[in-house]
């Protein structure tokens, strides 16, 4: 049974999860809140995800998101791509596409 196989989550999975779900469901993170719950720092953590959302001609740039040293934040214009923002924070997904766009999962 599929059930039987199960796949165990890593500590990694474990605060990658909560940060996607409280984006695409909450459509804010609250950094500090993030930090507590896991005991570990963020802007460390998700250096390279944070750049990304940053970067220029990125997201936020866009204005689909706001990211400041307390939080994350979906703008209106945002929620509309959350999934694409979500996607910034999955790590299996980046393994799997590498450099390659992926439009078609999230339309």
């Amino acid at each position: 049974l599929p059930v039987e196989r199960g796949y165990p989550l890593s500590e990694d999975d474990g605060r990658r999860r909560a940060v996607i779900l409280d984006l695409m469901c909450n459509f804010h993170l609250s950094v500090p809140a993030w930090e507590t719950r896991f005991g570990a720092p963020f802007g460390e953590i998700f250096a390279a995800e944070l750049r990304e959302l940053t970067a220029p001609d990125g997201p936020q740039e866009h204005g689909f998101v706001r990211v400041t040293p307390e939080a994350i934040e979906v703008t209106e214009t945002g929620t509309l791509f959350v999934r694409n923002l979500a996607m910034v924070f999955d790590r299996y997904l980046k393994k799997a596409r590498g450099d390659r766009p992926v439009f078609s999962r999230t339309v």
